[in-house]
């Protein structure tokens, strides 16, 4: 079995939480939307959500705190749970 690494885990909670959040006229919340609200560019949280960028910590806290997580659930894996 493969390990998926930090960087998709990381990614993938981050496209959850982000489709999780409360809908803007009748939508999911954009990449647009949250990279605007975290301060980071949506270059870079495309990046991050597909797995192709391992955030520096000051990124992990921003996007955290735009979604209104602790930036500690971005980073528990399923072994932490």
């Amino acid at each position: 079995m493969r390990v998926a690494s930090q960087e998709i885990l990381i990614g993938r909670k981050v496209r959850a939480l982000r489709q999780a959040l409360p809908a803007e006229e009748g939508r999911p919340v954009s990449q647009e939307t949250l990279a605007r609200r975290a301060g980071i560019s949506l270059l870079t949280l495309g990046d991050i959500e597909r797995g192709y960028s391992d955030p520096k910590s000051e990124t992990i806290r921003k996007i955290a705190a735009a979604l209104g997580v602790s930036p500690g659930v971005l980073m528990e894996t399923d072994a932490d749970a």
